[in-house]
C-alpha cells in the first residue's frame, strides 16, 4: 500500500466477542448469579449492544463479562425482592436500566460530517475519538490572528500533532492551490 502504515491492533474483534460471550461468558455469569436461563431472555439486540455500546472500545471481553453479572445481578434482584413475572425479557429499550448509559453509540460514526476526523486513541482502552474543525472569526484580543484554536483537555503530544496537521495544510493549500480564503 502506498503511503499507509499498516498497525495491528491487538484486540478481539466484535464477532469473537460474540461468540465469547455466547460460550463462556452468559455460562459463567449464571453459574456466578445463580439465575437460570430460564429466568430471563437476551434479546439478540441486546447482545448486540453489549458488545458494541457497552465495551468501552476494550480489547479484551472483562468489561462485557462485568456488564452481563451486573444484568443478571439486577435480574435476581427483581425476581427475588418484586417477584417479577419469569421469564424477564431484557430489550434495548431497558438495557438503561440495568446498566445506566451506554459509553459509545455506534451510530455517531455513521453520521459525522465535514471537518470531522476520527482517530484512535492510544492505551489500554483506546476509543475513537472525533476531532471537529471549523472556521471561525476570532474577537477580542485574538482579533485578526489565525491558526488552531484547542478545546478540552489535551495533551501536550496531541496539541503538537494538531499543529503540525494545522501547519502542513496551511502550507499546501497556500502553495498548491492558492486557497487564501482559509488563512
Amino acid at each position: 500500500m502506498d503511503r499507509v502504515e499498516k498497525i495491528r491492533l491487538n484486540s478481539y474483534t466484535d464477532d469473537e466477542k460474540r461468540e465469547i460471550f455466547n460460550r463462556h461468558l452468559l455460562r459463567r455469569a449464571i453459574d456466578k448469579t445463580g439465575v437460570a436461563q430460564s429466568q430471563f431472555i437476551l434479546t439478540p439486540e441486546v447482545i448486540e449492544a453489549l458488545v458494541t455500546e457497552y465495551s468501552l472500545g476494550e480489547p479484551g471481553v472483562r468489561v462485557l463479562e462485568k456488564n452481563i453479572e451486573k444484568i443478571l445481578e439486577r435480574l435476581a434482584y427483581k425476581i427475588v425482592e418484586h417477584e417479577e413475572n419469569v421469564p424477564i425479557l431484557v430489550r434495548p429499550e431497558n438495557l438503561r436500566e440495568y446498566l445506566g448509559n451506554s459509553y459509545f453509540h455506534l451510530r455517531d460514526h455513521r453520521t459525522i460530517g465535514v471537518g470531522v476526523a476520527i482517530s484512535l486513541g492510544g492505551g489500554y482502552n483506546s476509543r475513537l475519538t472525533y476531532i471537529e474543525s471549523f472556521k471561525k472569526q476570532f474577537s477580542g484580543k485574538s482579533r485578526g490572528k489565525r491558526g488552531v484554536l484547542f478545546t478540552g483537555s489535551l495533551g501536550d503530544v496531541f496539541k503538537e500533532a494538531m499543529n503540525i496537521s494545522y501547519t502542513y495544510a496551511r502550507n499546501f493549500l497556500l502553495s498548491e492551490k492558492k486557497n487564501l480564503f482559509l488563512f
